[in-house]
């Protein structure tokens, strides 16, 4: 009897770390010429916005000896409106970061750079809006 209690602790134990452990990590989203893009999602509040709201957040791991620019332009879906897909150039939703060879940048709460964080859902707002995103155009060129 001992060992099926045991063994029933151990199982659910490890039922619920693993579950645990798959929230909120890092998903790949896109491997390009050596630039990996990450994302998963995150509760964030801030000193101007005190509701806690959940946000797409973005982790970029540059994997090659030499620095690069990555551009995109991000499309932002609500439901099934692209609010970005058609807006004239330039704007906000066309995007570009300079990784150093072997670096890794990721998504800080305060900034508010759609480059990192892109907002979700908020807890003070009921809504049953669907909100995606899609980086198009991804371009990585080599810095000198």
């Amino acid at each position: 009897m001992k060992r099926i209690i045991s063994f029933s602790i151990i199982l659910l134990s490890s039922i619920l770390l693993f579950s645990f452990s798959s929230v909120n990590q890092w998903k790949t989203y896109k491997s390009i010429n050596g630039v990996n893009i990450y994302y998963k999602t995150a509760n964030c509040n801030t000193e101007y916005n005190k509701v806690e709201s959940e946000y797409y957040v973005f982790k970029y791991k540059n994997t090659n000896n030499y620095s690069v620019r990555l551009s995109w332009k991000l499309n932002v879906w609500v439901n099934d409106l692209c609010r970005s897909c058609n807006l004239p150039s330039p704007n906000e939703y066309e995007l570009s970061l300079d990784i150093k060879a072997g670096q890794t940048l990721e998504y800080n709460c305060n900034d508010n750079s759609k480059a990192f964080k892109l907002f979700k859902t908020s807890k003070a707002v009921k809504t049953k809006d669907n909100i995606r995103f899609e980086f198009t155009q991804i371009m990585v060129s080599k810095l000198d």
